[in-house]
Parts: structure tokens; sequence; C-alpha cells
């Protein structure tokens, strides 16, 4: 009867875990949706309260914005911590269960980076504190074997009220078992990130958002040095929140929510910041294409994009009648109106993020035009000439792009995977029952088939993904602006 009953509990549990993560995983996100078609807002976390959309507006005073540049590495300070094969674990609390940040990374990784056959999964857990991921981090890691992993800890173990000394050392106490046993699993790469931050004006507890944020602060540095001193990499993603939050809030107004409707889960604006955070640390240089013209007007293109060789405008000139270019390296598409805070691309200009992290550039050093007409695909931009000659980054000028329909494809299959990857760590690994059938033996074997199954499913899953990665086609014209 033990038996019956397990399996009619774990089966029930893991597909309400399936469906919930499902429902919102499943839709296509932010960065893939075109500028003509509307934005879902990402849903919250398990047993949190979900994010409103805000979109900008002049309904509070705005403050004044940062001066200098945006907080964070610069591209190609941080030398790139990835290589074939790796297998890049995401873990973290409700923030990282949102499956945003950590879809977008996964995107980003799979289809941007140019690092092959990696494998990315998300081990976020709602309500979560660095000494309860400890409790579970074997259990919930070995499978899977990382060999580099993002860490975001930290919104929950500072209890949302002042910091004290004994907040500071529980957390930190943890993660630096932490640390040490992502070591012992064979993690060589780990980058341990701050907390983000709390919205300034619509967090809405006892403690106000400035008390808070000093102690996301506090437990950020405390962070800071336990990786410092094992010579692991550093993520400030609260000051990157918090200086993009008064960057947002400047030009939009206070009303505009950074760290979400509820003040601690942010919709894709926040979200956007964070997968940049990680990704600066993992070293990604967001130099994603360059094509050059020279003065002949034939075109090169970088590693990770083909001239075509065999289609009718495989010989002509890219200023005359254009190129056909496959491309193997997509850049990371934004999306959005560019106002509401579930639209990356509002976010984008706060944090750099086209020239940080999202470079598709077409150069013509010897241009003598006053200005050049582009077409990508099916659409055309002007630029000033002078632009063309230093290098225009077609990700800042075009807001539709050949890669639209195959970026939105990734998306939502990354977002049925991170699903299948909460029911598996949640719903079957760390399940309720697992203490009560531990001396079971048949109980035990059928927990553990169950188990591999759902490896067994993911594994096909991640395999569909990568079918995905083909060559995106398409033409491009670059011609004086008549």
């Amino acid at each position: 009867m033990i038996v019956r009953n397990l399996a009619a509990s774990l089966t029930l549990s893991a597909c309400a875990l399936a469906t919930a993560a499902d429902s919102t995983a499943a839709a296509p996100a932010a960065n893939a949706a075109s500028s003509t078609a509307p934005v879902p807002a990402n849903s919250a976390a398990p047993g949190s309260t979900a994010p409103a959309t805000v979109t900008a507006s002049s309904t509070a005073p705005a403050a004044a914005a940062p001066t200098g540049p945006v907080p964070g590495p610069t591209p190609g300070q941080v030398s790139l911590a990835l290589k074939p094969g790796d297998h890049v674990a995401l873990v973290g609390d409700s923030i990282t269960e949102q499956k945003i940040y950590t879809r977008f990374i996964a995107d980003y990784l799979w289809a941007s980076s140019g690092v092959a056959d990696l494998d990315v999964a998300q081990f976020g857990w709602g309500g979560e504190t660095a000494p309860g991921f400890l409790s579970h981090l074997d259990r919930s890691l070995d499978w899977f074997k990382p060999t580099a992993v993002t860490l975001l800890y930290g919104m929950n173990d500072g209890h949302y009220t002042t910091f004290t000394p004994d907040i500071g050392k529980q957390y930190g106490d943890a993660m630096g078992k932490i640390l040490d046993g992502l070591k012992t699993l064979g993690a060589t790469t780990v980058v341990v990130s701050t907390p983000g931050a709390v919205d300034t004006t619509t967090f809405k507890r006892a403690t106000p958002a400035a008390v808070y944020n000093d102690n996301l602060a506090a437990l950020g540095a405390i962070g800071k040095g336990l990786a410092d001193a094992r010579s692991l990499r550093f993520a400030d993603t609260h000051e990157a929140m918090i200086d993009a939050m008064a960057r947002a809030k400047a030009a939009f107004g206070q009303n505009y929510a950074v760290c979400g409707g509820d003040g601690v889960h942010p919709d894709n604006d926040g979200h956007l910041v964070m997968m940049a955070s990680f990704l600066e640390n993992l070293g990604c240089d967001g130099a994603i294409a360059t094509i050059t013209i020279g003065a002949d007007g034939k075109a090169t293109a970088s590693a990770g994009h083909t001239i075509a060789a065999d289609g009718a405008h495989s010989t002509d000139l890219i200023t005359e009648k254009g190129i056909d270019i496959d491309s193997t390296r997509w850049p990371f598409v934004l999306g959005g109106d560019g106002k509401a805070t579930n639209s990356t691309r509002a976010m984008a200009p706060f944090i750099d993020f086209t020239a940080r992290l999202d470079r598709f550039t077409v150069v013509m050093p010897d241009c003598t035009w006053a200005k050049a007409k582009i077409t990508w695909g099916t659409v055309s931009v002007t630029v000033d000439g002078a632009q063309l000659k230093t290098g225009v980054n077609l990700m800042d000028v075009f807001t539709v792009t050949p890669f639209d329909k195959a970026e939105a494809g990734l998306d939502a299959a990354v977002g049925k995977l991170q699903a299948t990857e909460t029911s598996l760590v949640k719903g079957l690994m760390n399940s309720p029952m697992r203490g009560d059938i531990e001396s079971d033996a048949p109980s035990k074997t059928l927990l553990d088939q169950l188990i591999d199954r759902q490896v067994a499913v993911r594994a096909d899953k991640v395999t569909a993904i990568k079918a995905l990665l083909v060559p995106v086609h398409y033409h491009l014209t670059v011609a004086e602006a008549k």
C-alpha cells in the first residue's frame, strides 16, 4: 500500500508543479516578442504575489538620474569562464524560480555566447534562504554535475528587517559552506552575487525600502568577502539594480517598478538587469557579430556568421543588391513597448545593454556617404555615414529583426524545460515524503525510478532545444541613401 500511495502522491505533486510552472514558462517571453506583438507579463514564483506590469507615466515626480557610467565590468574586462561542454546551474530563491532571468541567461548562453554544447538548468526555490539551500545542495545538484554555478541568495536571509550581526553570521556561515560544497561537487566556476534590491516605491513592508536595501548591501559585502577569499567571481547585482532603478524612475516616474509590483519580485525589466550582471561576470563580452564592408563593397563576417556561397546573391556586393548571411550566433532580441515593466526594451538603455552584451555590428571604415540605408531582412533604417564608418549596432536601430521568430521558439522551449526542472528538483528529489520512505526499499526504488524518468524527460527537452539552434538565414544590404 505504501508504494501505491507514494506513486499517487508523487505523481500528483510533480504534475501540479509542472502544470503551474508551464502556465507561465511556456508563453513567449518579452525578450523574444516583436515590437508589434503584446508582451505577456511574467508570473511570480509560486506562493508569492504576481508582479504588476506598470507602464511609464508622469503620475509621480522624477528624481535626478545617476550620472557616470553604468556599474559593472566593461566588455572584455572579465575573462570568459565557460568552455564547451560546461553545465551551468542557476541557483537561488523565488526570484530565480520566477524563471525570467534564468530563461534570459539560458537563451543567451545557448544562442548568443558562441560557446558550444552547454547545458543550462535553473534551481530556484521560492522562499529559500542560504541555509535552506545548503540543506539539500548535494541532493538537488549532484545529478546535474555542474561545472559553473551562479548564486542569488540574501533576499529572504535578511528577514525583511534591519541588518544585525546575527543575520550576517547566519548568511555568511551558510554561504561559506555552500561554496565549499560546490567545490566538492566539481564546480570550477562560481559567480557569487549580492541579493538584488527592493523597489523604492512599491516595497510596502514594515521596514522601509532604504533600510532593507542597506541590509541587502551588507549581506552582499559578506558574499564578496567569501568570494574573494576563495578567488571566485562576484556580481554586484544589488548595485546594478539600485543604479538601474534610479535611472528608470528618473525617466519614467517614481511609480515605475523595477523590482516588481510587490517590491521584491521583478518583472522583465528588473530581470534583464540581473541577467546582465551574471553574464558579464561569467565573462560574456557581447561581441555577437561584426560585418565589415571594404572599399570594394565586399563584406566579411566574424565567426558564427557565414556569407552564403550558394544563393542568388552569393556574388553580389553588399552595397548593391546585398548579400545573404547564415548566422549560428544570434543576438539577444529585446521586446516590448519600451515603456512597461514587462518590456526588456524599456530597461535596456539604462544598463547600456546593447553596447555591453548585444553588439551586432555593421562597419564600413571607408564610408564617404552622408547617409546610409541598411536593409536587414524586410526592414530598412537610415543612419549617418559617419556612424557607419565607426560601426552601427543593428540591435540599437532595429526593433524587428530576422531572428525574432527563432528567438521566440527558443525562449518558449527553455521555459518548458525550466518548468520540468522545478518539478524534478522540488517535487521529486526533495519530496516531503522522502524522509518517510528512506527505510522502505520498494518505495525508495519507486521514487528513484520517477526521478530517473524525469531526468530523462529533461534530457530530451535539452536535445530538442539544441535542435532549434540552426543558422538563421537573412539578406543584408548597405547602400548610400539617396
